[in-house]
């Protein structure tokens, strides 16, 4: 069996314009995807729309350690240090990256608290004025590069392995 007919479940956490234009798409392409968002109304208005998503935090991450998802952090800065607590906590062995608009204060929080062995820093370069789910859409990255930060693609590189890009543009940054 190839590696592209294994699809690994993606669990966002935070539903803004980021997060949620991210879930819309994956699961636009049939991909196995879920979130969690902080706001119930948000949360309940995305599962109306068919969307599997949740306003519990420790419900959703024990989901993703059962299910070994990815996990991908979309929320505020302010917010991170306490979702990288409730992952440590809730899904302890699960691959995290992140979309917050900043990568080294990220990367700091991940590596005070010993997860940088999981963690892949990234972000599109895409967006509007926008947030909240009710301004996520489909296609907000058609044609965006998506930045990932340079120590793992270094560390990809120095292994030879190719990153994968499933249609994306991808632009290799460093985290400062």
């Amino acid at each position: 069996m190839s590696s592209q007919n294994v699809q690994r479940p993606i669990c966002i956490i935070g539903l803004g314009l980021i997060g949620g234009s991210l879930l819309r798409d994956l699961a636009g392409y049939n991909h196995h995807v879920f979130g969690y968002n902080h706001s119930t109304s948000a949360a309940r208005t995305a599962v109306k729309q068919g969307f599997d998503v949740n306003d519990d935090l420790p419900a959703v991450l024990n989901r993703s350690e059962v299910e070994k998802a990815l996990i991908v952090i979309a929320v505020p800065m302010t917010a991170v240090g306490s979702v990288l607590d409730a992952i440590q906590e809730y899904a302890p062995s699960c691959s995290i990256t992140d979309v917050v608009s900043v990568k080294t204060p990220v990367r700091q929080q991940v590596c005070d608290r010993g997860m940088e062995d999981r963690y892949v820093g990234g972000h599109p370069l895409a967006g509007t004025s926008k947030s909240g789910w009710d301004h996520s859409q489909t296609g907000l990255f058609r044609r965006a590069a998506w930045g990932i930060t340079y120590d793992y693609a270094a560390e990809c590189e120095a292994r030879g392995e190719k990153i994968p890009r499933n249609g994306l543009r991808l632009l290799r940054t460093s985290c400062a």
